[in-house]
């Protein structure tokens, strides 16, 4: 019982690590080998922007267990389209939430900064979530665009995520979402759990690391077997196994309850 609850553990701490170290390595393969472009872009009309940047283009992401909705003020008006291209997102949400308006979405993501430090017209900012099979981590992240800092990087701040510094040559312009997702290109580390998912995503990998644990501990008894030993402790048993190991106490209740 002491080694099946230690397995347990075991199989739960390293499904718990996997759970976080996965949606790093997913937030890191944009940085690698690049991304597709968005799957829809609609546009919505936020009349607090002055007349001249009334519009935010609205990007919406699915790759590679990665989401990402990305807003962007701009001059122009782009129409509504729908990418005919297969999806490559594999994530779902466990207790998904009724699905905001992006109207709703776009007044809370910007919320959530100083508007002084990231001027509307002037910044990117996405909302982002990221895990497999299920979504488990979500952070939002702004970026200003349009304001360098001294040392040439661009001011950026996330909340979920840790943001390293952005230099300018990197960063993509306004339009540039068309063509991959910028926030993931920068972003790592998440931290802000969605904790149905989390939860899930720690019990799915934990039950594959018990398989293996298990497989393991079954090879390592059938080796020890084989040379005479017993399977639990390695002591030398010389094959005699019916009575059991004295070292450990293996298969001794079993004989000390067919003596009694």
């Amino acid at each position: 019982m002491m080694h099946q609850m230690q397995r347990i553990l075991m199989a739960l701490l390293l499904g718990l690590i996997a759970s976080w170290a996965i949606p790093n390595l997913l937030l890191e393969i944009p940085r690698r080998v690049g991304t597709s472009p968005p799957i829809r872009l609609q546009t919505i009309v936020d009349n607090e922007i002055n007349a001249n940047r009334g519009f935010v283009n609205v990007f919406d992401y699915r790759w590679l267990g990665i989401a990402e909705e990305q807003f962007t003020a701009t001059r122009r008006f782009s129409t509504k389209n729908q990418r005919k291209t297969m999806e490559l997102w594999w994530a779902w949400e466990v207790f998904p939430k009724p699905r905001q308006t992006l109207d709703q979405a776009w007044i809370q993501v910007r919320l959530g900064f100083d508007p002084t430090e990231f001027a509307v017209e002037e910044s990117q900012y996405s909302i982002i979530k990221v895990g497999f099979p299920a979504l488990s981590f979500r952070g939002v992240v702004a970026i200003n665009a349009k304001a360098p800092l001294a040392n040439s990087t661009l001011d950026s701040q996330a909340a979920g995520f840790f943001v390293p510094p952005i230099n300018q040559p990197m960063t993509l312009n306004k339009f540039a979402g068309t063509q991959s997702m910028p926030a993931t290109t920068h972003i790592y580390a998440p931290h802000d759990p969605i904790w149905s998912g989390l939860i899930f995503n720690t019990v799915f990998y934990a039950l594959i690391f018990w398989v293996l644990l298990s497989i393991k501990r079954a090879y390592r008894h059938a080796r020890r077997m084989r040379q005479g030993r017993c399977p639990m402790c390695s002591y030398e048993l010389e094959f005699v196994f019916v009575d059991g190991c004295s070292e450990c106490g293996w298969r001794k209740d079993r004989v000390s309850t067919k003596s009694s």
